[in-house]
């Protein structure tokens, strides 16, 4: 019930909040945590990767901190609290009763149903009731920028979308899931956001598949994941030298240009380093070539740890697939929704936001154990076991 309340907040107020949100509710849920083999096989490769991203900070350019206030600030430990809360948090949720698992849901979609209506109200009035918060922080800001700011609540509709809205038709409220399918998209539309909007369109396909292939779909999905993770940075690499992204370059909006460059750039250097990588944070020391990070994870991730990362983060990806797949063939909706959730995270990371971004993991992480809590809503219901 809290993160059913606080996450409408977050997503209109600064998606920021979703990393205290997440965490506080990780923290609440560590003594109810009760282990399975597939979780700990989880919990190891995420806690292997985030080990060499710690390992890694000792040759990135980054600075290594020294002192109290700059190890509060580290990556590595940041990265560290959300293994532990956030895999709290996912492992937790299938405590939930099948009654209580409906309830947490349907309190979601009322919550994530009220901030589209601020949203769509705030697509048509530029932003007027952020603009008038700003002052009350003591800020004042534009109508462009706090349109901006207000469109990252579309990637709170989009990662929620599918464990929601499946939520919501299988637990009786079927009115209500529509009015809050139509409404996410209407959103989207509205807020002119380019990568939530692909990730809805692209998920769709993957839900549709999965419902209606079950298990082969859901390996296929699989297969794409690493597939992206292991390649897609050469891929960038390859089109950089043989000219496609300077061709494409002059027909992209500027924000799509700029994003072109990056990924030249960045891919370039990741060939120089290709095993071990830069280190940890080390896209924040390219500054006037690299605006903070890639913008694109998986060669955030070459980039900045190198081959063996990358193969870290490729499995960890076949892990999250692997295990919705093996609940396709009793509980189809329920696979197809969390496939669909990966594939909506894939598309968002692929253009927007710092791997390493906090409130983006806890997002994830939220959507996830969303998706959980989906799965024992339908274990209540007849034939729903999922083994």
């Amino acid at each position: 019930m809290l993160l059913a309340v606080l996450t409408p907040l977050s997503g209109f107020l600064g998606a920021r909040g979703f990393a205290p949100e997440v965490g506080l509710a990780g923290l609440l849920c560590l003594p109810l945590l009760r282990l399975r083999l597939g979780d700990v096989a989880g919990l190891i490769l995420f806690g292997l990767l985030v080990e060499w991203a710690v390992i890694s900070a000792f040759w990135s350019p980054a600075p290594f901190p020294h002192d109290l206030h700059g190890f509060g600030r580290f990556t590595g430990l940041h990265l560290l609290q959300q293994v532990v809360f956030s895999g709290a948090l996912i492992i937790t949720a299938r405590t939930l009763p099948p009654d209580l698992a409906r309830k947490a849901l349907t309190w979601t979609g009322g919550g994530l149903i009220a901030l589209i209506v601020l949203l769509v109200i705030e697509a048509f009035t530029e932003a007027a009731l952020f603009r008038s918060l700003q002052p009350l922080v003591g800020q004042q800001v534009e109508a462009s920028w706090a349109l901006r700011s207000v469109a990252q609540g579309s990637y709170v509709l989009v990662m929620l979308f599918w464990p929601v809205a499946a939520g919501l038709w299988t637990g009786g409220r079927r009115y209500m899931s529509a009015a809050f399918a139509g409404g996410a998209a209407l959103a989207l539309i509205l807020l002119h956001v380019t990568a939530p909007l692909a990730a809805l369109l692209v998920s769709a396909a993957v839900f549709g598949l999965v419902a209606w292939l079950g298990r082969p779909a859901a390996l296929g999905g699989l297969v794409l994941a690493v597939l992206e993770t292991l390649a897609t940075p050469w891929l960038m690499r390859g089109w950089a030298e043989g000219g496609v992204f300077q061709s494409l370059r002059p027909r992209l909006p500027p924000s799509w240009a700029a994003r072109v460059d990056i990924w030249a750039f960045t891919s370039a250097r990741m060939s120089e380093k290709p095993l071990f990588g830069w280190g940890l944070d080390a896209s924040r020391t390219f500054k006037g070539r690299i605006p903070l990070h890639p913008h694109d994870g998986p060669l955030q991730l070459w980039f900045e740890l190198g081959a063996v990362g990358a193969v870290l983060g490729a499995l960890i990806w076949a892990f999250v697939f692997w295990r919705f797949s093996q609940a396709a063939p009793s509980q189809r909706l329920y696979a197809a929704a969390g496939c669909a959730t990966a594939a909506s995270a894939l598309v968002i990371g692929a253009f927007s936001f710092s791997l390493w971004q906090e409130w983006w993991i806890c997002l994830a992480a939220l959507a996830f154990a969303a998706c959980v809590v989906l799965g024992r809503q339908m274990d209540g219901r007849p034939g729903g076991a999922r083994g």
